[in-house]
């Protein structure tokens, strides 16, 4: 059940910086901020990614982009300047 609110919330945080990433592409901008998509529903923090790596990272709706100091992850894909790239286990 939990597991399931932190998945929905994750997802929803998701489309939130989908929708930030494309008005970025439009501005032609490298970086952006964006919410950390731990699934915590308290969770606030930001991390700044290059939007390529969002991209990247967004096409599989099992990865997620991380504040890298917000909670150790199930399955680290790589770890960025501020920033990590995980995908939790099933």
């Amino acid at each position: 059940m939990r597991r399931d609110r932190t998945h929905r919330s994750a997802r929803t945080t998701r489309a939130v910086n989908s929708e930030i990433a494309t008005a970025a592409r439009q501005l032609q901008l490298d970086r952006v901020e964006l919410f950390c998509e731990c699934g915590r529903a308290t969770c606030a923090e930001r991390v700044v990614v290059v939007l390529a790596e969002f991209d990247r990272v967004s096409a599989d709706v099992g990865r997620f982009v991380l504040d890298d100091h917000r909670r150790k992850a199930d399955l680290l894909l790589a770890r960025e300047d501020g920033y990590a790239l995980v995908s939790p286990a099933p």
